[in-house]
């Protein structure tokens, strides 16, 4: 079996705990504090959604005290199994804690779908009997496996544009509609500007479907830089234009590809039972992963990657967000924590129009997540109803009406 016997010449696989280990927890260490404050405004707030692990482990609410614990014990267990004795114990209990972590603070913008795949690389890792082995000894296919994963997550996101969308997202409409969701829910007027260029969001559209389709070409070592490089731009144009986040906890996964420019030969002939045992865990993981993500099933953290695959268009676009009615006649929006925050306002209010389901306790508890301030006044809140129109030039205008308005002393608790 020439996948299991290939070596490298240097510790691929200690170099990769190291760094993909090392880089999460300096990721958590930095925005400690943010996450933090997120999970206390979210716990208060009955209507924020936990994802059962596995759709059988419930996550519990947990004080503010118990989760600074847990989250601190997860960047202390990630340093540890990056550099300290017994790898695989805290590689084990790493995966386990990032589960409860990243579940209990699922809906930040930089966590959601994009650190689903943490737990399952440092289960993986911790399955492995090599920590600990001379150069030249080293098998590669556990990354082989770590890339198989990063591939399946891209192959799904384009999968899951055809399956939703057609072929017809190629055309740019999907994308603009997108460009103006998130220029309405966060003032960013540079995806505002962009939408305004049909052509070259028919070109960029085009090209992310080719990308995601065709990038299991990534696992031929002599494609990996350049899909290494197109995915690198792809992140950087999605931050800069609509501030989403993949660096911070989707990227390390990336670190795997490194092997592309590391030499390799072949290793010894035999397969120890430890090989093949090890081998077979992880293969269980790589196709219970492919199942969710190609049978459009979630089991977090597993699950589809089919986010932005849905069909829109640019005039179809309304979004809903909160805003202050103030004491001297002016009206403000309400600053979130978070940059999704007023996505997950928009849907969950749909879903109680829809049902016919009252939803004044639902703004408030929405409202108070996003400024805990609030709760010192009886500020009127405003639903804002944000559509757009298109100009003679071909760029589009925002347009603001009042959807409803809550008096604070009125509402229900």
């Amino acid at each position: 079996m020439p996948l299991l016997t290939e070596v490298a010449e240097w510790d691929v696989l200690k170099g990769f705990r190291l760094l993909f280990c090392c880089s999460i927890a300096i990721q958590l260490v930095f925005r400690f504090t943010h996450i933090i404050r997120f999970q206390i405004a979210t716990s208060q707030d009955s209507s924020s959604e936990i994802p059962k692990i596995m759709r059988v482990i419930s996550v519990p609410r947990f004080s503010s005290g118990s989760f600074k614990v847990v989250l601190a014990a997860l960047i202390i267990t990630l340093v540890l199994s990056a550099t300290g004795p017994l790898p695989a114990f805290f590689l084990l209990l790493s995966s386990i804690l990032s589960l409860v972590v990243f579940s209990a603070v699922w809906e930040l913008s930089y966590i959601h779908t994009k650190a689903n795949l943490i737990p399952v690389i440092l289960f993986m890792l911790a399955l492995l009997p090599y920590h600990d082995l001379p150069l030249g000894q080293t098998p590669i296919w556990p990354l082989r496996l770590i890339q198989v994963l990063v591939a399946a997550v891209w192959f799904s996101s384009g999968l899951g544009k055809v399956k939703l969308s057609g072929f017809r997202w190629a055309t740019g409409k999907p994308l603009r509609a997108y460009l103006l969701e998130h220029a309405a829910f966060g003032d960013l007027k540079r995806a505002q500007r962009l939408a305004g260029h049909e052509r070259i969001c028919r070109y960029a559209a085009a090209a992310t479907l080719v990308l995601e389709l065709t990038f299991p070409l990534i696992l031929i070592p002599k494609f990996a830089v350049f899909y290494l490089s197109a995915a690198l731009t792809f992140h950087l144009f999605n931050f800069l234009v609509m501030r989403i986040d993949f660096f911070s906890f989707f990227c390390p996964a990336y670190l795997s590809f490194l092997i592309a420019f590391v030499p390799t030969g072949p290793g010894p002939s035999a397969v120890s039972v430890t090989d093949t045992v090890a081998f077979a865990g992880c293969g269980l993981i790589i196709l219970f992963h492919g199942f969710c993500a190609f049978g459009f099933r979630t089991f977090w953290p597993f699950q589809a990657f089919a986010y932005y695959s849905r069909w829109a268009t640019p005039d179809s676009v309304q979004v809903s967000r909160l805003a202050l009615h103030n004491v001297d006649g002016s009206t403000s929006w309400i600053k979130p924590l978070d940059t999704y925050q007023p996505k997950w306002f928009y849907y969950g209010m749909m879903r109680r129009l829809w049902y016919n389901q009252p939803f004044e306790s639902f703004v408030i508890g929405r409202a108070l997540a996003a400024d805990p301030s609030l709760r010192n006044g009886l500020d009127t809140i405003l639903v804002m109803q944000i559509s757009f129109s298109r100009n003679e030039d071909g760029s589009f205008q925002s347009k603001q009406e009042l959807f409803h308005e809550i008096q604070r002393d009125s509402a229900p608790a």
